[in-house]
Order: structure tokens, then sequence, then C-alpha cells
């Protein structure tokens, strides 16, 4: 679509952006000369404050600009040698190269070659020299030349990709030391201000929690409506996923609060936020994408509104014939968006004049310039691969609120406007409060994309725009000069996931980007670690380090290491302020969790110690990281009780102290963790009754702790957790009568409370359970009739009820349990007849219910029906037919049963 603007004002953006002298000039070459004039830029100033943002702009871009250029011409230097590597072989191989190719190197022609005789006549071939035709000892010669001249060839190249190896590093090595540099002295600045970013914003969140809640809902249905490409990577809130899968992807996510997921199918139109959209979702969440079909995954199904991303890329309408790699497209870009420009502001007005009459009185906007052209040339380049559509910020304005009620007020307006003039594309939320906030230096805000129709001279088009809406706490901070250190970071590329986070060894690059503060993110999961270098003033212990994740799993050098030898009081004051994630899972790592870890490391939302060999009590400072999501003990050899305090960690979603040798009760207050989903304590010594405020975790799913010593009745307030989905506590001491309440547990799928001293009946309505899938109750004193609605549950895959005092016939509703797999009711009082009924059980393959006093004739044509079954036992009973008899016909009906007693 053309575009008849100002003639001036195009040439002006035109000239901007073209060099007049150069009107052939390609796209590389003008990445060349931008980054070569960048370079002139580069500076020796120390004072960061003092030293202009282009001219850290400049440094940044011309480094990572040299970076590139050379990483590029180094990547075609060895796919050239690869070539030639391959081109040897396929010589040496005499694969797929006719003679001819080579002849024709020496022009030729080995048809005249075949003529060569005594005037026409056959020539034997043992008259030839060495008896060798011409032709082939031509060839001979011509290949032997080729392969000479190729190896030379080949030995230039390599030595060539040497040389460009080490000019790469030792780029690397400049930037870096560049980069350390001013990082160093951005980051007193950097980490003061972050903290002073999470505190306004924590009491902004706290002081309307119920408007927080509706801003992002807002985000969800007006920023994940448009159409999602199946096979892309996407990500879901955590809190979305139910189904079970908590106890494996909750908080295996970094930020722990999204799970990353791929489109696998889209139930009817993907733009749609009441669409189904089914999802795979990854165990292994920093798995590379063509590792997934590997990894251990589990399926789901969800709304389209409760999936992020996986839209494809935005872009910008363009006049026609316009080359979105030609910087005619910027200067198109440009003149549109100051066209657009007034409309978006008059718009923007317009709304916020109705919200003041509804009570925003004191909402701002501040009608930014266009974006700098050379920070949006750079950004292109940098991010968009030389796309100039992709630009979606050029004109852009800023709403500032006072607190979440008005900002959900002015959204609100903006979507139910009179006009409508404004059509959303996108919706970033960042001030959603499980946004993880780490690489935009905690700095906040909402940004939402919207297109902007204009006609200009008959010329109707629409061109994206960015809306900025943030609270005026957030920005204060900002013009105290809280973007000074986050510019620093930003313009060396430090606010990018991939830049800001290291896999693999320790070595001195990574060492130098960690004590500098450049990394964000350390993960040297199963690699070979020296303590005294990790914990050296030249990694953890320099002062400048900013890490929020520190992951250390399955590293070497580690074993028997005490852990407070590797975290020492110095490492954890100097990383604590901003450490969130500690990963030192299967270590092999000794000795007492040091009491200031959990002081020094407030902010910790994440804590992997599994699979080591920890002694001594869990200290009670543990209750000061309140921020804490996830305590993960598991295989250690920790003692003690559990400490009161952990009662303090309200933020706490996953607490896993399995396999330990803990003793003392279950802290009292534990009804205080509102948030638990899973608590998994089996494997220890620990005593006394469940506590009655278990009733008030509301959102817990899965609670695991046979195999200890708890004693006591199961408290009635069991039933309160609705949203269970997993209780197992065998092989306890607990007694009393199962608790009636357990009916109302309408989500659970596996009940265990076998190996225990219950006793009473069985609750008759257990078929409220619809859901249930396993019931061990088995070794206990249960008593009475087995509940016919029991088998009304339409899920009931495993019922092991033996080894009690049941008495009565088996229930005929029996037959309705069409997914039964294993039916165990042996030892037991259990009489009358195997119902005919069992047939039914198509899917069963276990049946056990021998040492009962069952009578009249064994169903054998019932039986027969099961082709499933593999096992079936009925020994020690009391039927009419012997023993023998019973077997023979059994083993005629079921050939294909491996197991038969009777």
């Amino acid at each position: 679509m053309g575009n008849k603007g100002s003639k001036a004002s195009h040439d002006r953006m035109h000239s901007q952006y073209l060099d007049t002298d150069r009107p052939n000039e390609s796209y590389a070459s003008m990445k060349q000369r931008a980054v070569a004039s960048w370079s002139v830029a580069i500076t020796t100033k120390n004072d960061v404050d003092v030293m202009p943002s282009r001219t850290l702009a400049a440094l940044g871009r011309a480094l990572k600009g040299q970076q590139a250029q050379l990483k590029t011409e180094l990547s075609q230097r060895q796919a050239a040698v690869e070539s030639m590597e391959k081109t040897l072989q396929d010589l040496d191989n005499n694969n797929n190269n006719e003679d001819n190719e080579y002849a024709g190197r020496h022009f030729v022609n080995l048809k005249d070659m075949d003529k060569e005789s005594d005037n026409g006549e056959q020539v034997k071939k043992n008259s030839w020299t060495d008896g060798e035709h011409p032709k082939d000892r031509f060839l001979r010669h011509v290949k032997e030349y080729y392969r000479e001249k190729l190896q030379q060839e080949l030995k230039d190249a390599q030595g060539q990709v040497e040389k460009l190896k080490t000019r790469v590093e030792e780029v690397e090595q400049q930037y870096l030391s560049q980069a350390a540099s001013l990082v160093r002295m951005a980051m007193p600045s950097y980490l003061q201000n972050s903290e002073r970013y999470r505190k306004v914003f924590s009491e902004a969140v706290h002081a309307a929690n119920d408007s927080v809640q509706k801003v992002c809902s807002w985000a969800e249905e007006h920023g994940n409506k448009q159409t999602l490409i199946t096979g892309s990577d996407v990500y879901v809130k955590a809190t979305q996923i139910d189904n079970g899968l908590h106890a494996y992807f909750v908080e295996d996510s970094e930020d722990g609060s999204y799970v990353k997921a791929r489109v696998e199918d889209i139930d009817g139109d993907a733009s749609q936020p009441g669409s189904l959209v089914k999802l795979k979702i990854f165990y292994e969440q920093d798995m590379p994408k063509h590792e997934y079909e590997a990894s251990f995954s589990k399926e789901l199904t969800i709304k389209r509104v409760h999936v992020y991303g996986g839209t494809g890329v935005q872009r910008q309408q363009l006049p026609n014939n316009t080359n979105r790699k030609d910087f005619a497209a910027l200067a198109a870009l440009y003149l549109r968006a100051e066209m657009i420009k007034p409309i978006l502001e008059k718009e923007v007005s317009s709304i916020l004049a109705v919200c003041r009459k509804k009570g925003v009185v004191e909402a701002k906007v501040i009608y930014a310039p266009l974006k700098t052209q050379d920070r949006a040339a750079a950004k292109v380049f940098e991010k968009y691969h030389g796309e100039f559509d992709r630009l979606c910020d050029i004109a852009r304005l800023t709403i500032i609120v006072q607190s979440f009620s008005d900002l959900f007020t002015v959204l609100s307006e903006m979507t139910s406007h009179k006009r409508k003039l404004l059509k959303i594309t996108r919706v970033k939320n960042r001030l959603d409060p499980v946004y993880d906030a780490t690489l935009s230096g905690y700095y906040r805000d909402l940004l939402i994309n919207v297109t902007v129709p204009c006609t200009s001279e008959g010329d109707a088009f629409e061109h994206i725009a960015e809306i900025q809406i943030t609270l005026a706490s957030l920005v204060d901070v900002k013009r105290s000069g809280g973007h000074g250190g986050y510019s620093v970071l930003r313009n060396f590329g430090l606010d990018d996931a991939s830049t800001a986070t290291h896999f693999g060894g320790l070595d001195t690059n990574a060492s130098l980007r960690v004590a500098s503060g450049m990394l964000q993110r350390l993960r040297l999961d199963g690699t070979q670690v020296s303590v005294d270098v990790l914990r050296s003033e030249a990694c953890l212990g320099s002062g400048f380090a900013r890490l929020t994740v520190l992951s250390l799993a399955g590293c070497y050098g580690l074993t028997a290491c005490d852990i407070g030898d590797i975290l020492t009081d110095g490492v954890c004051a100097k990383i604590g302020g901003n450490l969130e994630y500690l990963d030192l899972n299967g270590t092999g790592i000794t000795g007492v969790i040091p009491s200031y870890l959990f002081s020094s490391c407030k902010n910790l939302k994440s804590v992997n110690f599994e699979g080591n060999r920890l002694t001594g009590e869990l200290p009670a400072s543990v209750g000061k990281a309140n921020a804490m999501e996830v305590l993960n003990l598991g295989n250690n050899e920790l003692s003690g009780a559990l400490p009161e305090h952990i009662c303090e960690l309200h933020k706490l979603k996953r607490l896993w102290v399995h396999f330990n040798k803990l003793t003392g009760k279950i802290p009292e207050n534990i009804g205080k963790i509102v948030q638990l989903r899973d608590f998994r304590f089996f494997g220890n010594e620990i005593s006394g009754t469940l506590p009655k405020s278990i009733g008030d975790l509301n959102r817990l799913l899965v609670i695991l702790g046979g195999r200890n010593k708890l004693t006591g009745p199961i408290p009635d307030e069991i039933g309160k957790l609705t949203g269970l989905l997993d209780i197992r506590l065998f092989r306890n001491q607990i007694n009393g009568t199962i608790p009636k309440s357990i009916v109302n547990l309408a989500s659970v799928e596996v009940i265990d409370l076998s190996n225990n001293l219950l006793e009473g009946e069985i609750p008759e309505q257990i078929n409220k359970m619809e859901k249930l899938e396993v019931l061990k109750l088995f070794q206990n004193n249960l008593f009475g009739t087995i509940p016919p609605s029991l088998f009304g549950g339409k899920r009931l895959v495993g019922l092991h009820l033996a080894r009690n005092s049941l008495n009565g016939a088996i229930p005929r509703e029996i037959g309705n349990a069409k997914c039964l797999e294993t039916l165990e009711l042996h030892r037991n009082l259990l009489d009358g007849e195997i119902p005919e009924d069992v047939s039914g059980l198509m899917a069963i393959q276990e049946i056990n219910v021998s040492n009962n006093s069952l009578q009249g004739q064994v169903p054998v044509e019932a039986f027969s029906k099961l082709a499933t079954l593999h096992t079936l036992r009925l020994a020690k009973n009391n039927f009419a037919s012997k023993k023998s008899e019973i077997k023979a016909e059994l083993k005629t009906a079921l050939p294909n049963t491996k197991s038969i007693e009777t």
C-alpha cells in the first residue's frame, strides 16, 4: 500500500538512513559501516554516572558487532574446510566423481583418448606402457595432482580457521574485559535500585491484591488471543496446571511460575480465548528443542487464554514493493509513525478523560518522542536479523497511574471506549507478580501494542505503536537513578537471557562474568568444579556477583565437601541479596546447613539439596526466607524435628524432606503454609498425630507420609482438602476409624493407608470420590462389608483390601468396575459365592480372593470372559468342587492365564 505523505518529510527520512553516494550498497555493507561507525565511539571514561548512554551503547554494540562479524566469518571458513574434506574423501573413494570432471579441469576430451589406436585398430592392453590405457594413466595423474593441490588448500584453510579462532577469543576477552569493568562500576547502583524496585512493587501488590488479579486476567484475555502455531514453544502459568501435573512441573521452571510446553494440537479457532489447546509439557525445562522427544513429558489440554507465546512474529505494514531489510523500510516506518503519533495521543487523552471522571484523577501521560534512530537501527541489527518491519515501538507513550485499581480502570476503558479506535495486538504483562523481572533490572510495566489507523491523501494504513503503563512508585525509583545501572547491562546485551546465563564448566571467562556481575544464571550441572575457585574473589566472593540462579547439581569435585565450606558466610553475604534459586542436588556434600544461609539469602525461592549427606537439624532461620516456594531436602541424613519457624514460609508450595532421619512431630501450625501443594515426608521417624490445621491447606495436592511413626486418628479436617490428588500414609501406627469426611476428597486419585491400625468400616459414600484410581487399605483391622458403591467409580484401577476382617459377600456391583486391573481381597472373612458379575471386569489382570470363607461354585464361565487376566488366586476357601477339578476347569477356560491357584 503506497504512502502519499509529505515528500519533504519522506526525503528527510530517507536521507537519515540512505547514503546517496552508495545507491546500490548492500544490506551487509550498510551493517558493516554502521558497526565501524560505532567503533569510533569507544571511550575510556571510568565514571558510569557521567558517561553518556549513547557512548555506552556505542561501546557495547561495537564490540558485539565485531564479535558477530568474526563468528560469521569463522563459520563460513569452517564450512569451506568441511566441504574440502568431503571432496577429498569422495576423491579417495571415487564416489560421485565422473572421470570427465577431472579431465575437464585440464581441457582434455576423454572421447578423443578412446579413439587413440594404431590407425583405428584395436590395440591390445599388454602392448601399452605398463599395461595401462592412456586415458586411465592420464586420469590417474590428474587425480594425483588435484589431490595434492586440494590437500594444500585444505591445510591453508585450516590454518586460517585456527587464526580466526584465536582472533575470536581475543575479541571475546576484550569484550569481557570492557564489559566487566563497566558492570563493576554500575553494580552498586544496580543492586541498590533493584532492591528499591522490589520493595515498592511488593508494597503496591500487597495494597491491592484483588486489583492485581483483575489486571492479570485482563492481560490474559486481551493478550493471549492471537492465532497459535502448532509445534511452537509456549508457556503456561503453573497455577493453571491440574490433573496431578503439579507434582512434576509446578516449580521446575526457573522462575517457579511458568512452565515451558509445546503446542501439539488446537481444537477450534486458536484465536478465541475459550478454544482448547493440547500441549506437551516437558520435565526438563531447559532442554533444547531437538531433545524434546527423549524427555519425560505429560500432555495437558488447556484454554487458549492461559497459553503465552507461540504466535509468531509481529510485523508492521509496509508500502508495496518495500523490502523489509532495506533502509527504505525504516524510513517509511518513521514517516508513518510521525503521522499516527497525534492520533494515538488524542485517543489516549480521550480515554484518560473518561477515567478521570471515574475517579482516576492522578493518571499522567508522557508523550515520548519517536524512538531514536540509532537505537531503532541497532535493535533491528541485534535482535531482528535486519528486518525493519518488526519494529513496533517507534511511536510510543507512557501512562503513569497511582495504583493497580487505577490501572484496571484505564485498561477497562481502553477496551470499551466508545470509538474503539485502538486495536490491541499484543500484551506483555511485566506487572504480573510471577513475572521474572531480573532481566529488566526489576523495573516493571505493562506493554500493549496497538494498531492505529490512519488515512493520508486517500491512502489508508495501520501502524503498530506501543503503550507502556506503569506505577508512579516504580517511575519514582527510575527517575532517581534506578535506570542507570540497568542501562549499562542492557547496552552490553546483559539483559538478554542467553547472555546472562552460562551453561557448562567454570572456566576463566565464566568466573570473570560472575565476578563482574555480568551473569545472572550460573548452571554448572554435571561439570568438574573447584571449591576454591568457586568461592574465591575471582568468582562468587567478588562482591559484584548478582546471581539469581546458582545450580551445581551433580557437579564433580564437591563430594564430601562441607556445605559451609562452599557457601561460606562471606559468600552468602555477597550473593544473598539477589539469589533466588540454589541447587546442590546430587553433589555428595556433607555437613550441617548453616543458619546464615537463610538469614543472608532472604530472597530464595527454591532450594534443592536432595541426594546428599547433610546432617544435623534444619535451622530455625529457614523462616526468614519468606519468599521460599520450593524446599527440597530429600534423601539426606537430617535429624531432629521440623522447626516451627517453617510455618512462616507462607509462599512455600513444595516441601520435600523424605528419606531422612527426622523425628518429632509435624508442626501444629502447618496450616499456615497456605500455598503448600506438595508435602513429602515419607521414610523418616516422625511421630505424633496429623495436626488438625492440615485441613487449612486448601491448595494441597500431594501428601506422602509413609514409613514413619505417626499415631492417633486421621483428623476429620482432612475432608477439607477437596483438591487433594494423592494421599499416602502407609506403614505408620495410625489408629481409629477412617473419617467419613474422606469421601469429600472429590479430586483424589490415590489413597494408601495400608499397614496401619485402622478399624471400623469403609465409608459407605466412597463413590463420591469419582476420580479415585487406587485404594490401598490392606493390613489394617477394618471390619464390616465391602460397600457396593466402591465399584461405582469409573476410574478405579487398583483395589487392595487384603489382610483385614471384612465379612459378607463380594458385591454384585463388582462388574461395574470396567477399568479395574488389580483386585486383592485375600485374608479376610468374606463368605457367599463369587458373583457371576465378575465377568464385567474387562481390564482385570490379577484377582486374589484366597484365605476367605467363600462358598458355592466357582464361576468358571464368568472367568473365561476375562481375556486380560494373568493371575487368579482362589486357594483356602470353601468351594463346592474339589481343588483339582476347579483348577482343571479354569485352565481350560483360561488358557492364557499364567498363574492359577485353587
